[in-house]
């Protein structure tokens, strides 16, 4: 009697184990159930929508969207990322595509070095030049050093130096210079190194690269108030700053920043810097500064930092004003002062008033 050849397979023991540990049509593993939008909802049917989309996993914004969220759901059964055998390697087994590149990439981000090697080594699956950013950007060399001494093929940009450097990461920008010296960088690496107030990779850029900076390096280190590294820059460093820096240094109310600016620099207004300082409410360099224009003869002019200060609602500045030369503002002006602070959300009702009944 003639038997189907999937009825003579069935009656094999071995195989009918197999047959029904996957009934479902997927691994088990892959039946696991994520939270979607308040909905328990198996892995596989999560990942099966998601994969289909249009424009998963490219660099369009929807994709980077789907990709997050993909990611969102399917990392966290992926712990512990120091044991990739435990849940990396099954997975993998079960579903290489899953390991989508945005997936990669956050382990990258996550200093999973690790799982990276097993998904490389036994699977193929590499970063892209995203998960190198992201690695130096996060401070994770362990993932960096595995990039670099089992050579993967990755784009490393410019952006890998400037992101580390930014965020202060110095012992990767040094790593970085030794063992790939013909990865270059842009002026952003030192400019955003002194926002960040990382004076050791500054001195290091300064030293060992050639990329240098620009005029913004002195003033991002002004306007968030580090001192050491304005001054660093002033010694060492030849493209100086630009009127910016003072501004705002004063706006920011770093006042150790402004008094150092106006005695060793030149760029910069000093009644720029008043008008700035009143508008945000800092006395102590309001104070300095009206001392230094009123040393040159130019105080008379300080009529637009009242208007700014009351205009915020700042009543001791106005009150300052008032005190050390109300006479040398024009009465139209204490009346526009006023004017403004009653129209400010954030005015303290009759600031003129208070100031001069």
């Amino acid at each position: 009697m003639y038997r189907p050849l999937t009825a003579v397979l069935l009656d094999m023991p071995e195989l009918r184990v197999l047959v029904f540990a996957y009934q479902h049509g997927v691994p088990s593993l892959l039946r696991a159930r994520v939270d979607v939008a308040g909905v328990s909802t198996p892995l596989s049917a999560v990942w099966a929508r998601i994969s289909q989309h249009d424009t998963f996993d490219r660099t369009k914004y929807d994709g980077e969207v789907s990709g997050s969220m993909w990611t969102t759901l399917f990392l966290p059964l992926l712990h512990p990322l120091d044991d990739p055998s435990v849940a990396i390697e099954p997975f993998a087994r079960a579903c290489r595509a899953m390991f989508t590149s945005h997936v990669m990439d956050t382990l990258a981000s996550c200093g999973a070095a690790a799982a990276l090697a097993a998904l490389y080594h036994q699977h193929a699956l590499v970063c892209s030049r995203r998960g190198v950013k992201l690695a130096a950007t996060h401070g994770h060399l362990n993932v960096l050093r595995f990039f670099h001494d089992t050579c993967v093929e990755i784009e490393w940009s410019v952006h890998v130096l400037d992101k580390a450097a930014a965020a202060g990461h110095l012992s990767i920008v040094a790593y970085v210079t030794t063992v790939r010296p013909g990865l270059e960088c842009t002026t952003s690496a030192m400019d955003l190194a002194a926002l960040g107030g990382h004076l050791d990779v500054v001195r290091y850029l300064h030293t060992h690269r050639t990329e240098g900076c620009t005029t913004n390096a002195m003033r991002n280190a002004a306007r968030a108030g580090h001192l050491p590294i304005v001054q660093f820059l002033h010694v060492h460093r030849q493209e100086g700053c630009t009127a910016e820096a003072l501004r705002m240094a004063a706006a920011a109310g770093h006042a150790d920043v402004v008094m150092w600016l106006v005695d060793h620099r030149t760029e910069g207004m000093l009644l720029d810097a008043l008008e700035h300082a009143a508008r945000h409410g800092h006395g102590d360099v309001v104070s300095f500064l009206h001392m230094r224009l009123t040393a040159v003869g130019e105080i008379r002019h300080c009529d637009r930092a009242v208007v700014a200060a009351a205009a915020h609602g700042h009543l001791d500045i106005v009150r300052y004003f008032f005190h050390q030369n109300g006479s040398d503002v024009p009465p139209w002006m204490w009346c526009r002062a006023h004017v403004q602070a009653l129209m400010t959300p954030r005015r303290t009702n009759g600031v003129v008033r208070d100031v001069v009944g």
